[in-house]
């Protein structure tokens, strides 16, 4: 019959497991240091990271990668500060072959058993897999994790407030025979001290008492002290006493798998830079190469994955990030992978992401990356014009004319407005545009020219160092006024005495 341990308290018992974070009366765990390197010392247990899809549809694969590393990172920070030469890494990341649907924690980690896990455990044993985690969202108000202790399963929750750092190595501790404190102790441990301890009030890594966010970063241990009180009793509070004993004994730890015998290594062709631009795909060529980095093909299939790393270029955002394994069939030496890069219409400086290799089972990835550097990039053609298409004014006119931008506007913009038009004045030299605005304005003013003229107005674009919108434009001169002729009031009455005489004389000279 399996024996399990609920890794985490009860909703009912402690509020602390509210789905809403704000009500949480507890702080996130402090951000662990940095732990130091494995080396060929470390007693080393490899953990396979099983998520499900519908995780990965809530958060990234670099998202997921970065939380993987946090785990780990305080998971050996644990290990160190309880004076332990054990060490814990990811040997393989994949997908979960079940979906997640509504199942209680303790029902999902049961599947591990099922039928259509086989490809699971397949890979554990060619991984050499110790531990196997599946990762799945926070369901639920009650537990943040789940897991065996007689069998190397458990799951962890992602969400929530199943925020601790610490988190990891309270589930793997279960996986490696330790039990919660006495006072919330569950089940049976590996070893009768095998249990969490509080101290200086906290608990230490296995305990469920206090503040599971600020627990101790250490396992309990009769020889560790917090402001002078002792972190562990000899007959039941020694995880670390337990965790020394069980690294040398079979099927425990990281004894439960052989680890994979490497035979080849496998490394990116060129370290050099990559310089792509936006809507072009980065070729990535990586090859099998033997001890001496001579060029080899392997008679069987291996793999390893790809990894993208977000730098000041941000994955899924200005690249498609890359988590996936790439296959060697056997006799193949060479494998080239295509990274698309986005396009956008934003106004950009260079930016760059890397690429790294992993988790390769039998064959060694190289520690070095490859830097991808995508150009810079001024944004779309943006499209600038007048509200009008030619302008005529007279002398003393004021306008108020409309500039429009189209296209991408998200950024701001300074233009230089030229004029080759005398008797005009401009109230700027220069139009502003914030981001996301896509109008503007500027005031005219004509003088009184001695003759018309004709010129321009050009907006001059600092950014392209080019003229971007011109606008022609007429200024008249003033017309002088101008009378018009008055009509006649009628004849005058010397004029028509002088036309009747005339008349007269014509009659009378006619008749003699």
């Amino acid at each position: 019959m399996r024996t399990f341990l609920s890794l985490l308290f009860l909703f009912i018992s402690y509020n602390s497991f509210s789905a809403t974070p704000e009500s949480s009366p507890f702080k996130q765990h402090v951000k662990m240091r940095m732990a130091n390197p494995i080396n060929d010392e470390h007693h080393v247990i490899r953990i396979g990271i099983f998520y499900t899809n519908d995780l990965i549809n809530s958060l990234s694969k670099e998202e997921l990668n970065n939380y993987l590393d946090r785990q780990i990172n305080a998971a050996n920070v644990v290990m160190e500060n309880s004076g332990l030469s054990i060490r814990r890494e990811v040997a393989y990341v994949g997908l979960y072959p079940i979906d997640n649907s509504s199942m209680s924690i303790q029902q999902f980690l049961s599947t591990i058993y099922d039928n259509e896990t086989k490809p699971v455990h397949d890979i554990a044993e060619q991984f050499g897999l110790d531990y196997i985690t599946i990762l799945r969202p926070h369901i639920g108000n009650s537990f943040c994790g789940w897991a065996y202790y007689t069998q190397p399963y458990a799951v962890i929750e992602i969400g929530g407030n199943c925020t601790s750092e610490t988190l990891g190595a309270h589930e793997w501790g279960h996986n490696d025979g330790a039990d919660h404190d006495l006072a919330n102790s569950s089940d049976v441990p590996v070893r009768d001290y095998g249990r969490g301890y509080n101290c200086g009030g906290e608990g230490t890594i296995m305990s469920t008492s206090n503040n599971w966010f600020d627990r101790h970063d250490f396992y309990s241990s009769p020889n560790k002290y917090v402001n002078g009180e002792v972190c562990g009793q000899v007959d039941n509070a020694d995880v670390t006493r337990m965790l020394y004993e069980l690294q040398q004994l079979p099927d425990h730890l990281g004894n439960r798998q052989p680890p994979p015998i490497n035979v080849a290594k496998v490394r990116f062709k060129n370290l050099q830079v990559i310089q792509v631009n936006e809507g072009d795909t980065a070729d990535v060529e990586l090859v099998l190469v033997d001890e001496n980095d001579n060029v080899i093909a392997l008679d069987r299939t291996v793999s390893i994955e790809l990894v993208s790393v977000s730098d000041t270029a941000i994955g899924n955002l200005d690249y498609q990030e890359v988590a996936h394994r790439v296959t060697f069939m056997a006799g193949e030496s060479l494998k080239k992978v295509a990274i698309n890069i986005n396009t956008d219409n934003e106004t950009e400086a260079q930016e760059q992401f890397q690429l790294q290799l992993r988790h390769g089972g039998i064959i060694t990835p190289s520690n070095e990356t490859v830097s991808i550097n995508i150009a810079a990039n001024s944004g779309s053609k943006v499209n600038y014009g007048f509200d009008i298409e030619k302008l005529t004014l007279a002398a003393n006119d004021t306008v108020v004319l409309t500039i429009n931008r189209q296209a991408d506007y998200l950024f701001a913009e300074d233009l230089l407005i030229g004029n080759t038009v005398k008797g005009l004045t401009i109230e700027s030299d220069m139009v502003m545009f914030s981001a996301n605005q896509s109008s503007q304005k500027i005031t005219l003013t004509a003088n009184e020219p001695l003759e018309e003229q004709i010129g321009n107005i050009d907006l001059f674009s600092m950014l392209t160092n080019e003229i971007v919108a011109t606008l022609p434009v007429v200024l008249l001169v003033a017309k002088e006024p101008t009378v018009s002729p008055k009509k006649s009031a009628g004849s005058t009455p010397l004029l028509m005495l002088f036309i009747l005489f005339l008349r007269l004389f014509i009659k009378t000279k006619t008749q003699g």
